[in-house]
């Protein structure tokens, strides 16, 4: 499968860089050069990802900085991520996808489509987190008011509340006594 991508990925670069020459454009980073920065992000760690050059990078206004300045905003495990800022610097590139090679359009696409379905799920997690939270308080209240009515409930069985059905007393053997 990845074998497949990979060459896609390669007829789409050299589709791209055709392109770009007979449309007289200046080109711009190559993907493969995007795919071995992602990579150097993924693997690095939050010492080295604080010290990128990603992190302030210069010429921001050019979409390959504006790439990889989302790229390290949108990588984990450093002080500077930033998943919104990195969707949002994205979806910049996406409204100036004239300035983008093929090859770089369709890349800028799948990482906004991975950060999108990314932030969704943070928000359904948080929204999970929230919704766990009432229903711990809710039973919390519950226990409470059990504790208050003078029993715990089928395993407690103290008080009148909690001698059963009959509300009498038995003896062990099968029927028991009223």
């Amino acid at each position: 499968m990845l074998v497949i991508a990979v060459i896609i990925l390669a007829g789409c670069v050299r589709f791209g860089a055709e392109q770009s020459v007979r449309n007289n454009a200046v080109p711009e980073a190559s993907v493969a050069d995007m795919l071995f920065f992602a990579d150097r992000l993924a693997t690095a760690s939050g010492d080295e990802l604080a010290t990128m050059a990603a992190r302030h990078p210069v010429g921001i206004d050019e979409p390959a900085a504006l790439l990889r300045h989302a790229l390290w905003l949108a990588t984990p495990e450093h002080d500077g991520h930033d998943p919104v800022a990195a969707r949002d610097a994205l979806e910049s590139l996406v409204t100036r996808s004239t300035a983008l090679d093929p090859p770089t359009r369709a890349l800028v696409r799948l990482q906004l489509r991975e950060l999108r379905m990314r932030l969704e799920l943070r928000r359904e997690t948080a929204g999970l987190a929230e919704h766990n939270r009432r229903l711990l308080q809710q039973i919390q209240e519950l226990t409470a008011l059990e504790s208050q009515m003078g029993g715990n409930g089928p395993d407690g069985e103290r008080g009148k509340a909690g001698r059963g059905a009959g509300g009498g007393v038995t003896d062990g053997a099968e029927g028991g006594r009223e």
